[in-house]
């Protein structure tokens, strides 16, 4: 398995580099935290506000250390030039490798000019370097841990080819909530993220990451808390569950906290999407084939599926398995909505602070963001049953969803999962009716927690209190321990995050005066989803070209943990 530093290495891309990848879409996949090849074309797009640092070597020179800086560089169509300084050994090391975070953080403004064999430059002087003359170019970036899968596209024809260019963007753009990577004698592995959703203070909540991958290490779990993405994050408790039960039986946590045991999943033995299509092979194993709505002109803004399964007779209760995760689609839509707000956005802000969790709930909802769950009575009636929080787009995860049965009286019925278009990807869904079974589980205070300066931060995450552990800045990270207490021996042990915190998504719209009848729509319901649908015909009927840009992060960061 790769390190946490490897693992932190992004896609957050320079101009232009989705177009690069429309050329190259046969490449494959672009694995994060490693240097990026683009095109030459590329350094006349950079953003005129950021300050970037040009390197001169060769495939050799990386490895031996030989390479020169090029200062004050002039970009033309063709060429670059300024004035070069050849760097000692050690130096061109430290910029070909990354030994931690705040040096991560600088190198995403490095652009490595690579020589198919580097010529016998000067030391120093002024120097003019012609494009036609360079082999590659190279990028550094940070932002998230996860791979980009992009390969064959090509092939699919435009429309799907346009879909995958949509990813793209979508990828190199995305905000989202506080990710958790986790340690075990392998290496550093990407979880998920903790409560996703959550962008205001009063919709701060509870959630339940079953991490995978977690195994101890000298005794003891290790997990890190990072913040990859434009937002401040506020943690207020973090402390691991260990659960210990019969191996027969897996364990998860509901969104209320309730322990729900799981021992012979059922798949449903008919799957149909709201528009019409089988999609059971979709659906019935978590294999990443997960179900996406076909995109058409005239789609429905709702979006979601029927399944039908078998019911066991006096069975009055049940547990709806879910793998699952949010669309990036959602992901950046969300931030296409905030942009309508323009110069009223810093006031959509205030008020949206001063609603009550109650209100905000209701409207996510009236928006279809949460998965809601129904189940059709004897009668035909769609039952409500309750619904998923919000996953985050960054990794599948499994959740459950106790349901009452007891209006059905027949040996099949049906369950409708409903949401947004395009807001959800559905791996598998399942039925459990098995009687939850006794567990052991111990709730593992946090044991140390030191942040990316070395600071003691534990005192913030210990407790459900007013004490907060802050990340304000991109590059925010912390390494949390527990202790590991010993396993009952024919017993095994399911590890879950229990995490409770909000972030607040730093946006910037603009100053256009925003169409206060247009926004005042989305007070209505379903009013997100049919944004969902026009703005995607958008891309499909005029699909523009995007510019995207570096974050701003400061070098330096003082400790920001104090009363929110």
């Amino acid at each position: 398995m790769p390190t946490i530093n490897q693992l932190h290495r992004s896609k957050r891309s320079l101009a232009l580099l989705f177009l690069f990848l429309l050329l190259c879409l046969n490449v494959g996949c672009f694995i994060y935290y490693k240097r990026t090849a683009v095109q030459t074309n590329v350094l006349t797009e950079l953003p005129k506000n950021k300050t970037f640092r040009f390197y001169l070597t060769d495939e050799a020179g990386i490895n031996t250390g030989k390479m020169w800086q090029l200062y004050n560089a002039q970009i033309t169509q063709t060429a670059i030039s300024g004035q070069l300084q050849k760097l000692n050994t050690d130096a061109a090391k430290n910029i070909a490798t990354v030994t931690g975070e705040m040096d991560a953080r600088k190198s995403r403004y490095d652009i490595l000019m690579y020589y198919k064999t580097i010529p016998n430059l000067p030391d120093t002087g002024a120097y003019t370097l012609n494009y036609a003359d360079v082999h590659k170019v190279e990028v550094y970036e940070i932002n998230w841990g996860k791979s980009i899968l992009i390969s064959s596209l090509i092939t699919l024809g435009s429309a799907v080819l346009l879909l995958g260019v949509i990813w793209v963007i979508i990828l190199l753009t995305k905000e989202s909530c506080p990710f958790i990577y986790t340690n075990s004698p392998d290496g550093v592995a990407f979880e998920g993220e903790i409560y996703s959703g959550a962008v205001f203070p009063n919709l701060e909540r509870h959630d339940y990451l079953p991490l995978k991958h977690l195994q101890p290490v000298n005794n003891q779990y290790q997990l890190h808390i990072t913040n990859e993405v434009k937002e401040e994050q506020h943690t207020n408790l973090l402390e691991l569950y260990a659960i210990d039960h019969q191996p027969q039986y897996s364990v998860l946590i509901d969104k209320n906290g309730n322990p729900q045991t799981l021992r012979n999943l059922q798949s449903p033995v008919a799957a149909v999407s709201l528009q019409g299509n089988n999609i059971l092979n979709q659906i019935s194993c978590s294999d990443n084939d997960y179900y996406l709505p076909h995109p058409t002109p005239d789609a429905n803004p709702q979006d979601g599926m029927v399944l039908t399964f078998v019911k066991p007779p006096k069975i009055n209760n049940a547990k709806l398995f879910l793998n699952a995760r949010n669309s990036f689609w959602l992901d950046n839509l969300y931030g296409q909505f905030l942009d309508e707000f323009g110069a009223l956005y810093p006031r959509f802000e205030t008020m949206s602070n001063t609603k009550t969790q109650e209100e905000l709930q209701a409207w996510m909802l009236k928006q279809k963001l949460p998965l809601s769950v129904y189940v059709q009575t004897t009668d035909g009636n769609w039952q409500p049953a309750g619904y998923f929080n919000l996953i985050g787009p960054m990794a599948f995860k499994n959740d459950v969803l106790p349901v009452d049965l007891s209006s059905v009286q027949t040996d099949t019925f049906k369950v409708k999962l409903s949401c947004g278009f395009m807001f959800w990807d559905i791996d598998e869904v399942a039925i459990d009716y098995s009687a939850n079974q006794p567990v052991t589980l111990t709730a593992l205070p946090v044991q140390t927690a030191t942040d990316q300066y070395d600071c003691n931060v534990s005192a913030y995450l210990q407790q459900d209190d007013t004490l907060y552990y802050h990340q304000p800045y991109i590059g925010d990270e912390a390494s949390v321990t527990f202790t590991c207490p010993p396993l009952q021996q024919g017993l095994q042990r399911t590890l879950i995050l229990h995490s409770k915190g909000y972030y607040h998504i730093l946006r910037q719209p603009g100053n256009h005066l925003p169409n206060l009848a247009y926004l005042q729509s989305f007070r209505q319901p379903d009013a997100l989803p049919r944004f969902s649908v026009e703005r995607f015909n958008g891309y499909i009927q005029q699909p523009a070209a995007i510019t995207l840009s570096l974050p701003e992060t400061p070098e330096d960061c003082p400790n920001q943990n104090i009363q929110p």
